[in-house]
């Protein structure tokens, strides 16, 4: 009986360390995913909702957007000046470039993102992959050192790597290429019933001949 129990002692002494390895990973993971959101933070212009989809993307500590944009906020203010301060004039300092690279690879995917929407919906066009590159390198941050500006662009060296790149980042963001549909002109009674006068006013819209531009307002 007391083999047993020194046995079962044993393996409670195992499991209590396993664990306290484990907490003392996740505290470690933790503290290293909330400098690089700061990073973020910092480098978007001060935009809380990229830093905390990227914190969100890196751990599990928050179940909603809100909750992430809080606590990244709440490290911007408790961090002391000269360290933001240091990290705005170079984050390698504060960082490794091993964890600076997986940051600042989505901001920029992020930003590319916001980019292609724009194209997408207020143009109607799909940027074509040499619009990507060249969006992509505008949109490196400055201040970074040139061996991490270099690995961040390193994709871009070939249209082979240009192509599994930008395909990679078109399934991380769920984005599409493609075409808007063209459809016939509508008639004017329809482009008024949808706009909607309001009041009994007119108002005589223009269109140019552009099928993209139909299409979207008939979709609308």
């Amino acid at each position: 009986m007391s083999d047993e129990l020194a046995e079962l002692q044993r393996k409670i002494a195992n499991l209590q360390r396993r664990l306290r390895r484990a907490a003392k990973r996740k505290k470690v993971r933790a503290d290293k995913v909330d400098k690089q959101s700061l990073v973020l933070f910092i480098f978007s212009g001060h935009r809380a909702d990229v830093a905390a989809h990227f914190h969100l993307s890196m751990s599990d500590s928050f179940s909603s957007l809100d909750s992430a944009v809080a606590h990244v906020e709440w490290c911007y203010i408790k961090a002391p000046l000269e360290h933001k301060v240091r990290i705005m004039l170079d984050p390698s300092s504060q960082l490794p470039r091993c964890a600076l690279l997986p940051a600042f690879s989505f901001l920029l995917l992020f930003q590319l993102r916001e980019w292609v929407r724009k194209m997408n919906h207020e143009f109607g066009v799909a940027p074509s992959r040499r619009m990507l590159c060249e969006r992509l390198r505008e949109l490196m941050p400055e201040n970074l050192p040139g061996e991490l500006s270099a690995r961040l662009l390193r994709p871009l060296a070939t249209a082979r790597s240009q192509r599994k790149y930008f395909s990679a980042f078109r399934k991380r963001f769920g984005c599409k290429l493609g075409r808007l549909r063209t459809s016939p002109p509508m008639p004017l009674q329809e482009k008024q019933s949808k706009v909607g006068m309001g009041h009994g006013t007119f108002r005589q819209f223009c269109f140019v001949n552009a099928p993209q531009l139909l299409a979207r307002v008939r979709n609308t």
